[in-house]
């Protein structure tokens, strides 16, 4: 019967598998083989709530089976239910505690729930036993992070990148930490270092993330002409790919260095009436408006407000709110949600735009109408 549950996995088909193995738990109760391929079936079928039932029946017969514990763990954190996942964690007997992946397991849920102290503690056991563990150490960074232990959390993410130099997401952690103090030009060089691997392996995709999280640095720094050289050899493909919040920035970048021209140049080079010539539209506006330039500012807005349409409304408002000019937004975004009442995106700015302009109270009731359409 085992055997015949297999096959139906191997063929895709789990709902007849789950039946198989269910049938075999019937007559032989407590076989972990058996659960491990019945809750793999069931995964597969979709039947989450029968397969947590299942993993839960497992403990309750065998509380030493701890890879359902961690698999129960895991798939009520995939729901968001941490609290319950550390409870399932932290209910292991004794001597399934010293098990050093439910110890990883428990710090990762602790950390989602919001228990710091706990998580860093589970951690630090891991490391009692394994001083190099790269997961634990990671997390451990990130937690001091998040506290504000910038120094100690540098540190830790200088020894993980001694261990994996190649790893993206400790470089980016680094970055962050670096910039954090200040450092802005050794976030730049970690990440460019990490970039230029990646385009040597032909990893484009990564590095292009990588090279999103450069100007952001840059730009945080408001090293403008440092944004303009790094995304000057960029351009031809970012063109090609259409990421058009990175060339947006470096039209902003050559605006601050007062080449208006090369901004508005590249921001020119979209088709009017494509949904990034509209964008490139009100970048264009936002751009005049930082220079003063309010009447050629004005008129951009109001080709995009003319057209009547719900993208152009809200485009033309958000130049208003990074602007931080909310009195104006305000009518802008109230004429996109006649349009579009049902709007998350509109009502969420337009509640924003009231509480910056001191309207509290109509703030209130667009949040509250906002959160009876989506209460989480």
């Amino acid at each position: 019967m085992v055997s015949l549950g297999q096959i139906y996995l191997s063929e895709e088909n789990p709902g007849e598998a789950a039946e198989v193995f269910q049938e075999v738990l019937d007559r032989t109760s407590g076989n972990r083989m058996v659960y491990r391929l019945l809750i793999d079936a069931l995964m597969r079928a979709g039947q989450t709530d029968r397969a947590e039932a299942t993993l839960r029946e497992s403990l309750e017969l065998d509380p030493l089976f701890t890879r359902a514990r961690i698999i129960l763990s895991e798939m009520l954190g995939q729901q968001g239910r941490h609290e319950e996942s550390v409870e399932v964690l932290s209910g292991a007997p004794e001597g399934a505690m010293r098990d050093p992946e439910l110890q990883k397991r428990l710090a990762l849920e602790l950390h989602r729930a919001g228990d710091y102290q706990g998580a860093l503690a589970a951690i630090d056991r891991v490391l009692a036993e394994e001083p190099s563990d790269y997961a634990a150490l990671y997390l451990k960074a990130v937690i001091l992070s998040m506290q504000g232990d910038t120094e100690d959390a540098t540190l830790l993410a200088r020894r993980l990148i001694a261990l994996h130099p190649d790893s993206m997401d400790v470089v980016v952690l680094l970055a962050e930490l670096l910039e954090r103090q200040g450092l802005w030009q050794e976030a730049d060089d970690e990440l460019a270092r990490i970039e230029k691997q990646l385009r040597v392996a032909r990893e484009i995709q990564a590095a292009d993330r990588v090279l999103t999280q450069r100007v952001v640095v840059l730009s945080r720094a408001e090293a403008w002409r440092e944004v303009a050289e790094t995304l000057e050899e960029h351009l031809p493909e970012l063109e090609d790919t259409g990421q058009i919040d990175l060339i947006f920035l470096y039209a902003e970048a050559q605006a601050r260095l007062q080449e208006m021209g090369k901004a508005m140049a590249v921001l020119s080079r979209f088709q009017a009436d494509s949904p990034a010539g509209r964008a490139a539209i009100a970048k264009q506006a936002e751009i005049l408006y930082r220079l003063d330039q309010e009447g050629e500012a004005a008129r951009r807005i109001e080709d995009l407000i003319a057209s009547d349409r719900f993208d152009d409304l809200v485009r033309a408002a958000e130049v208003y709110q990074r602007l931080e000019r909310y009195d104006e937004a305000i009518p802008i975004h109230e004429r996109a949600l006649v349009l579009e009442p049902q709007s998350t995106q509109a009502m969420f700015w337009l509640g924003a735009s009231y509480e910056r302009s001191g309207r509290g109270t109509d703030a209130e009731t667009v949040f509250q109408s906002l959160l009876d359409i989506y209460p989480n």
